[in-house]
């Protein structure tokens, strides 16, 4: 069963969905985003703490999907897309899912790692006002030593932006330029 349904019958309902971000377009509309995000606590002998009572419990981090819903100024729905992306992780408080979002003039650009983990690929979504999506590859972090926190992203310029990044108890500040 997915992380999240959809009914396209009277009533619309997502589960485990929180809205991320709110953009105002120059029509007047509204963009939402909104991420599909399960958090799952587990007792250490790897069944559900519902069933179990101990003290070792640990937390198992989905964040998944990503929902465009594209707005008119009188609220109608002009359009609407998921943008795919898996991404688990255990024990340290998601901090490496998730995305991070860069603005320029015509296009905006979600930014996230493609897997938690040391060798990883950094990918990007791409998307406009219109609803065009593009997906690409951005890097790979193999022998960079980089954690990458791109929910941590602070854009410094229109094509400038600083990620955190954490390895051990090294913290490195990294400019990206698009």
């Amino acid at each position: 069963r997915d992380s999240y349904r959809v009914s396209h019958l009277k009533n619309t309902f997502l589960e485990h969905v929180e809205l991320k971000d709110m953009l105002l377009k120059n029509d007047g509309g509204i963009l939402i985003i909104a991420e599909s995000i399960k958090r799952i606590e587990r007792s250490a002998y790897g069944l559900s703490t519902r069933h179990v009572n101990t003290y070792s419990r640990n937390v198992d981090y989905y964040f998944e999907d990503i929902f465009l819903w594209s707005l008119s100024p009188v609220g109608a729905t002009a359009w609407s897309k998921v943008m795919r992306k898996k991404q688990y992780s255990y024990g340290d408080d998601g901090v490496y899912s998730s995305y991070g979002l860069v603005l320029s003039p015509s296009t905006a650009h979600l930014l996230f790692n493609d897997e938690i983990k040391r060798n990883n690929t950094v990918s990007q979504y791409l998307f406009d006002g219109t609803g065009r999506i593009h997906r690409k590859s951005v890097m790979n972090t193999q022998y960079e030593k980089l954690g990458l926190r791109f929910n941590e992203l602070v854009q410094i310029a229109a094509n400038r932006f600083i990620v955190p990044s954490e390895v051990g108890n090294e913290l490195r500040l990294v400019q990206f330029k698009l």
